[in-house]
């Protein structure tokens, strides 16, 4: 019975490591896709000013 709860918890353990890690890479992705979209507003910017 004790080795049941030890696994549960266990695997409880693992599932939460896994779910903080997952929401730390989409916040990272998502920082990143922001800066990537600024970059390219500002190379749009820049085309369209040199194409005038």
């Amino acid at each position: 019975m004790i080795a049941i709860r030890i696994a549960a918890l266990i695997i409880a353990l693992i599932l939460v490591v896994a779910w903080c890690y997952y929401r730390i890479r989409l916040v990272k992705a998502r920082k990143e896709g922001q800066k990537l979209q600024a970059r390219l507003k500002q190379k749009e910017a820049e085309d369209a000013k040199n194409n005038r």
